[in-house]
């Protein structure tokens, strides 16, 4: 492990982990997955053209600060001393790097800690107090862990040690949660071997296809027109044109998902196409 002398959350910090070409800890999920926010694409716009992140700032600014006012409280529940707010890179692959809540030299160990919804909080918090990871299928149900999984792969591989102590706060519940997590060799190299794949990616600018998660909002107005009149006629509800209307909507759209006038259109595996309203989406309706 190369430590790197950084403070985190300084503008050097942030240039040190956008600088090209290099892939911090936490484009993990992304690159295998599992990240909610950013689908493998959008990671790959944000490397190579500067696009924004899909978190609002909003999300991001309550998520550090409750991880900072939890870091105190998770000092209690540790077994251990961890030297704070560590950054650094794999001794050979430079290019892999990772930030830490902390380490701790002597024990072997590292600390993550991540502020987390109801929900999880209760995951972690009913988990076995050591969870060994040989596949991410056994810790699926711990929505928050296999979440972050890959994070803890990355950083295991930077540092050098297998085990962590990953603890998570919950503001309603004003209480931090501990589990031990053991990463095992194949999962860490698995992960590892997806981060360098998506480099290759970034190095030779190759696109990597859009899924489901990507969105985007059509900008031509003839293309907004002529969506708003295939949507309008689309829930007048003729049967007889529903087979028509689908086929020109889907072809109009430029990728997988889009967002206009109100609704969100999918293109599903098969060729299906869905309409979803976007109000009910985000009353939390299907």
């Amino acid at each position: 492990m190369h430590i790197v002398d950084l403070e985190q959350n300084t503008p050097e910090w942030e240039s040190w982990r956008n600088e090209r070409g290099c892939l911090g800890a936490s484009d993990a999920p992304a690159i295998c997955g599992v990240d909610k926010y950013t689908s493998y694409r959008m990671l790959y716009e944000q490397k190579i053209n500067g696009a924004p992140s899909n978190i609002s700032d909003y999300i991001a600014d309550k998520a550090h600060f409750f991880e900072t006012q939890s870091h105190a409280m998770s000092g209690i529940v540790l077994n251990h001393q961890y030297e704070r707010d560590v950054c650094a890179e794999h001794d050979k692959n430079r290019f892999i790097r990772a930030s830490f809540d902390g380490i701790n030299f002597e024990a072997e160990r590292f600390w993550e800690n991540k502020y987390c919804g109801a929900k999880e909080f209760e995951a972690v918090h009913d988990s076995p107090s050591t969870i060994d990871v040989w596949n991410v299928k056994k810790v699926k149900a711990n929505i928050i862990l296999s979440r972050y999984l890959p994070q803890l792969a990355q950083q295991a591989y930077v540092s050098g040690y297998s085990t962590c102590d990953f603890t998570v706060y919950n503001d309603q519940a004003d209480d931090v949660a501990n589990i031990e997590v053991r990463i095992s060799k194949d999962f860490i190299e698995g992960v590892i071997g997806k981060v360098i794949a998506f480099r290759n990616l970034l190095l030779t600018k190759t696109p990597p296809p859009l899924t489901t998660l990507d969105s985007y909002t059509l900008e031509s107005p003839v293309d907004i027109a002529r969506f708003k009149a295939l949507i309008e006629a689309f829930k007048e509800g003729d049967r007889r044109e529903e087979a028509r209307l689908r086929e020109e909507i889907t072809r109009l759209m430029p990728h997988t998902r889009v967002e206009c006038m109100g609704v969100q259109v999918l293109r599903a595996k098969g060729g299906k196409t869905i309409f979803r309203n976007l109000k009910k989406l985000a009353q939390g309706e299907s």
